[in-house]
């Protein structure tokens, strides 16, 4: 009987463990991701503290290339800089500054010190300005009246085109320094002055006339006198031959 209970009584056998995927990795590599990212966030908006401005970071480009980047920095939109030689690890600040070397004259807009860390060598760097027009009337600043200096010096300023509420500029550089948006200096003109010649008028000038008429008549003195001159000397010439004439008769007559 015992046996026949243990005989029906049926013991469960355990079920097969079932292998689950594991995600540990791959949510270790997107934190891992995402504190990278985080960390150069923070880098960006420190150095944009520090600087009061943009920063633009370049690793490695070799000579001959063009590094493109945007700035949004007291109005200069973006740069293209045209590297001559090779560049590594190297900075371009673009800062805010309330103070330049060489201010120019006029209205100015905005004042910017445009520096690297390291020496750059570059050909040539192309700017692209983009400015708020009602901004730009308030300085007192035309649109037709814009222009870009560097340590004083202007440069080619280039209007290219108005979109919505913004008008936009190109001007090219060759040299860091100090960048002021301001207003164009006014051409310098200059006077010339033309020396004309007017016919003598005898009422105007009495004193050229009269010294005309003197000259003249000195002129005819002279040549009234030089023609007084040789019958002076034929009458000497005839009295001396007609003594001369009568001393040898009678000499001829004695002899």
């Amino acid at each position: 009987m015992l046996l026949k209970k243990r005989l029906d009584h049926k013991v469960p056998f355990p079920e097969p463990m079932r292998k689950g995927r594991d995600f540990r990795p791959l949510f270790a590599s997107v934190t891992i991701l995402l504190l990278l990212g985080f960390v150069g966030v923070l880098n960006h908006i420190q150095q944009l503290t520090v600087t009061g401005g943009a920063v633009q970071t370049i690793g490695f480009v070799k000579g001959g290339s063009e590094v493109a980047f945007e700035v949004n920095t007291n109005g200069i939109k973006s740069a293209t800089i045209h590297l001559t030689e090779d560049t590594k690890n190297a900075r371009i600040f673009f800062t805010d500054t309330k103070t330049v070397s060489q201010k120019p004259q006029g209205e100015i807009y905005s004042m910017t010190s445009i520096s690297s860390e390291k020496s750059i060598h570059f050909s040539t760097m192309s700017l692209t300005l983009r400015i708020k027009e009602e901004e730009l009337l308030h300085k007192g600043i035309a649109v037709n009246d814009l222009q870009l200096y560097i340590n004083g010096n202007p440069l080619k300023t280039t209007y290219t085109q108005k979109e919505g509420d913004y008008v936009f500029y190109k001007a090219t550089t060759t040299e860091l320094g100090d960048f002021v948006i301001g207003e164009k200096a006014p051409e310098e003109t200059t006077v010339t002055t033309e020396t004309t010649t007017h016919p003598i008028d005898k009422q105007t000038a009495p004193n050229t006339v009269v010294t005309e008429e003197k000259a003249v008549d000195q002129s005819e003195a002279l040549v009234g006198k030089a023609g007084e001159v040789p019958p002076k000397m034929e009458n000497s010439s005839v009295k001396e031959s007609f003594w001369q004439k009568t001393s040898n008769f009678f000499k001829n007559l004695f002899s």
